[in-house]
């Protein structure tokens, strides 16, 4: 690829696109809208919900134009960001550098994954420092892990294990379309129950708890 891949010069999400796909990508600038407080992130319910709508990036604009004013999910608002054609552009910047997703590359960023966003970026969800925050990225949403079971009769008495990362990913993208379908439908998002994640909304900015 000519020149030494790590030494050329690349911004937060064409790196977090290169150690995670687009789905990173979708973590990271949620992370970053986090920290400042432009974002708030229901623990409970896994709701995010916009409250300063101001981005800096094309990545965190998109961001913030995914979540309703009634918010969303946090699998769906993740779904979104990585499905959109602004997330994809990403790979067009990378190739005009000479750069593509490969293992040896992802292994020289894993060895010096920095601090703050940037480890974010490359180490995905370990890499967050804030404890509570990282504890919401690591738990899945229930009702997102009841769609990605697999949809079968066990003879045995043994219950369905619990979906995999993949399994999941794949039931976030299949579960979005179901929902926009119906969304479209009846002319409005669906976003029941949203009254009830706002006095528990866990604002960034704090700092680590740990």
């Amino acid at each position: 690829m000519g020149r030494d891949a790590v030494s050329i010069e690349m911004d937060l999400y064409e790196i977090a696109y290169l150690c995670g796909g687009a789905e990173r990508v979708a973590q990271v600038v949620l992370v970053a809208l986090w920290q400042d407080g432009r974002i708030k992130i229901a623990p409970a319910r896994q709701r995010v919900t916009v409250a300063r709508p101001e981005s800096r990036h094309p990545i965190e604009a998109v961001a913030l134009e995914v979540v309703p004013s009634t918010g969303l999910p946090l699998w769906r608002v993740l779904t979104r960001i990585a499905a959109h054609p602004a997330t994809a552009r990403i790979v067009s910047s990378l190739r005009a550098k000479g750069l593509r997703r490969s293992r040896r590359l992802r292994r020289r960023l894993v060895a010096d994954p920095g601090d703050g966003l940037r480890r974010v970026a490359v180490l995905g969800t370990p890499g967050i420092e804030d404890r509570k925050l990282r504890k919401i990225f690591e738990t899945p949403d229930p009702r997102l892990a009841e769609w990605a079971r697999p949809k079968i009769r066990l003879r045995s008495t043994i219950e369905n294990p619990a979906p995999d990362g993949r399994r999941m990913k794949r039931a976030a993208r299949q579960l979005e379309r179901v929902l926009e379908r119906q969304s479209e439908q009846s002319g409005h998002d669906h976003g029941g129950g949203h009254s009830a994640d706002h006095g528990g909304d866990f604002g960034g900015g704090g700092g680590d708890n740990t």
